[in-house]
């Protein structure tokens, strides 16, 4: 939400959007029904994009967007690379199928912001992947 006391509420949905490659390792352990994971290593981002308005300097809004609609560039084009880590827990129902859930981290250690803009931005990413696998051939593990 962008306010200018006074003078108007705007409501701007601002996003990012990457497209990265990740370049991770795994660790797994088979146990009896339940196998552990743990995973991570480097995401190289290849592509970024983003929309929306920020207030400038001069307490302004003004379009951020990357490209030719953008006329206040803060952000960088492209990003360098984050760092993910996950742990992992899945359970064999049986022979083809497979429930996991896998939290994760993925932490951004340089600013996505331009070094010239007034402010810096670094985000760390939280979530969780949950779901079921099934096996065409039968679970290797099972």
């Amino acid at each position: 939400v962008v306010q200018v006391t006074g003078l108007e509420v705007q409501q701007i949905h601002n996003y990012h959007k990457t497209v990265e490659i990740p370049l991770h390792f795994l660790y797994q352990i088979d146990l009896d029904k339940v196998d552990l994971e743990i995973s991570g290593g480097p995401n190289f981002n290849i592509n970024y994009t983003n929309r929306g308005k920020i207030l400038d300097p001069s307490n302004d809004d003004r379009w951020f967007t990357n490209g030719p609609n953008g006329d206040y560039r803060v952000f960088r084009d492209r990003l360098s690379m984050s760092i993910s880590l996950a742990f992992g827990i899945m359970y064999n129902t049986g022979e083809n199928l497979q429930l996991y859930a896998r939290p994760n981290i993925k932490f951004h250690p340089s600013s996505w912001a331009l070094d010239s803009s007034p402010f810096s931005q670094r985000y760390t990413n939280f979530g969780i992947a949950v779901g079921a696998r099934y096996y065409l051939n039968g679970n290797p593990n099972y």
